[in-house]
């Protein structure tokens, strides 16, 4: 038993485990299986380490036996439902507990094909088609991992002269999850959709139209996205001033959306976002007047404990961007509110994050 075959399959779980982010949730079972190993049998277990070399280490432990190959899909089946993702939150429709609960019970019947991904060829190759795993489903709360091929182009430039920029056009094809989650005692429905794995980053149409197409397909989804539209978003610009100002929540604030260029222009030429810079520290920054805030970034704290004690030794302040952005489908405008993380993100944190924001709108 190996994880690949071919070099080509690889690089490919490689890339898979990168962009994920997985390894903090692997380096441990190489921990466990190097207890194991047998007389010339060697296991390197390094953070330093490269995903190609990580992936070399994995298939050496599941080849000898001391990793199933089950389990190493099961960590990339959570880092699918887990973070680095961008997180679309709505209100569970229904002017009554009634309604609400009708709701949410109508959630939990998709059709279609149902399919359990348990094989590391599940996760590199992109389906002929969408199918759906309910994998909790219970009185208050109910999540279904949708599966769907997304299809995208990036313009990539060849040669640049003078006079003359040849570009080249590269078609994209990949397996996308969509993640619902529902909570019906606190009015609230996530969709996450994973960031695009190539090219450049999409906006916020981009997931939230990919997301109504997968949809679509199990539920009965008017063209003109009906069904969306009566889930109204969370108003998380409503709770902007109160999060900026609270660094029981947002410890570092990294970026804001100033109408004022020039300060914007300054503050991020600082360089990738990094722990130590605080926009609110900032000379030329100044929340009084002249804002008018769609956006924002920066460390949020991701548990109580963190919260409290004001500490990121454990690992639990994550960088994470939100969004108040208005959206434009077929001449339809509506409002979305986004929530990005960047790195994976263990499902608790990130509803103490989503928790957390509320309480301020």
């Amino acid at each position: 038993m190996t994880l690949y075959t071919s070099p080509e399959e690889k690089q490919k779980l490689a890339r898979l485990f990168e962009y994920r982010k997985l390894k903090p949730q692997l380096l441990p079972l190489l921990q466990d299986a190097k207890s194991l190993l047998e007389a010339g049998q060697k296991l390197s277990v390094n953070r330093s380490q490269s995903y190609l070399q990580l992936t070399e280490q994995l298939n050496n432990a599941v080849s000898w036996g001391h990793i199933a190959e089950a389990t190493i899909a099961s960590v990339i089946a959570d880092g699918e439902v887990a973070g680095n993702q961008h997180i679309l939150l709505f209100e569970l429709p229904g002017t009554s507990n009634r309604s609400r609960r009708q709701f949410f019970e109508s959630l939990s019947q998709p059709s279609g094909a149902e399919k359990t991904a348990k094989r590391m060829a599940d996760f590199l190759e992109a389906p002929s088609r969408s199918s759906y795993e309910i994998l909790v489903q219970s009185p208050d709360e109910l999540i279904v991992k949708f599966v769907g091929r997304r299809e995208y182009w990036d313009t990539e430039i060849l040669s640049e002269e003078t006079n003359r920029v040849e570009y080249a056009k590269n078609r994209h094809v990949e397996r996308c999850p969509v993640v619902l989650k529902a909570c019906l005692s606190k009015k609230l429905i996530q969709l996450r959709v994973s960031p695009r794995s190539s090219g450049s980053n999409a906006s916020g149409k981009n997931h939230y139209g990919y997301a109504t197409d997968v949809l679509s397909s199990h539920y009965a989804i008017e063209r003109d996205g009906s069904w969306f539209r009566s889930m109204p978003p969370i108003p998380i610009a409503d709770a902007f001033p109160a999060i900026v100002n609270s660094k029981a929540l947002l410890y570092e604030m990294w970026s804001d959306s100033p109408e004022d260029r020039a300060v914007a222009s300054r503050y991020r030429n600082q360089g990738r976002p990094k722990l130590g810079f605080d926009l609110r520290d900032y000379q030329h920054w100044n929340h009084s007047g002249g804002y008018a805030r769609k956006f924002l970034s920066g460390f949020f704290r991701t548990s109580a404990a963190t919260a409290a004690k004001g500490v990121n030794r454990q690992g639990t302040l994550r960088f994470i961007k939100l969004h108040d952005e208005k959206l434009t489908n077929d001449q339809i405008h509506h409002r979305a509110s986004r929530m990005f993380l960047n790195a994976y993100c263990a499902d608790e944190e990130i509803e103490y994050v989503i928790d957390s924001i509320r309480t301020h709108i």
